[in-house]
């Protein structure tokens, strides 16, 4: 899921959960 996300827009974070995620990753 989070790579997922990243990988389709890694400098377009929709949301904030976004960057939770890479920062829990």
């Amino acid at each position: 899921q989070v790579s997922a996300v990243k990988g389709n827009q890694p400098a377009n974070p929709p949301s904030g959960d976004s960057s939770d995620a890479e920062t829990a990753e």
